[in-house]
């Protein structure tokens, strides 16, 4: 991580610039219980990534954040807003990708995701989106949002677990 980006997580967002993201960046999601994950079961996929009316789900961005530990100290800050209105949730760990691998996730009808630096959550914020086939000319359906978030399985890897107890 470059010097300067140590406190990166503390920043504010008002008016940073929107930076490319490299595909051999890495990127982590951050996991938490109960939605997202449950001890008997392991991760919940359909809540990891819901992307609820289209919209991008949030990762941290390596660049920013050191992995493991800065990501951690994002999860348990996460943790302890959302205790706040949810007693229960836990902050329980986070998975990496490496960004060039969810770019090249590509289902049958050709779409797939885009990974864009989106620094109004704080300069480490960014976002999977879906991204439409390159013509454009076959709108994303029902159906291939659910075989693009089945590929997401694949291409993050195995849970990085945390207490924040």
């Amino acid at each position: 991580m470059s010097e300067g980006a140590e406190k990166a997580e503390d920043q504010e967002p008002a008016g940073l610039p929107i930076e490319e993201i490299p595909d051999c960046d890495l990127i982590a999601r951050l996991v938490l219980f109960p939605r997202m994950y449950d001890q008997a079961r392991g991760l919940i996929w359909p809540n990891t990534f819901e992307f609820p009316d289209s919209q991008g789900e949030s990762v941290a961005w390596n660049k920013y954040i050191d992995f493991p530990e800065g990501v951690h100290r994002l999860g348990c800050a996460a943790e302890e807003r959302k205790r706040a209105y949810r007693p229960d949730c836990r902050y329980v760990g986070y998975i990496p990708a490496e960004v060039k691998v969810i770019r090249d996730l590509k289902n049958a009808r050709g779409h797939g995701f885009s990974v864009a630096h989106e620094p109004s959550e704080g300069i480490h914020h960014a976002e999977i989106r879906y991204r439409e086939n390159a013509g454009g000319e076959v709108p994303i359906r029902k159906g291939d949002k659910a075989e693009l978030k089945a590929l997401l399985r694949d291409a993050f890897g195995s849970l990085v677990p945390h207490s924040c107890v």
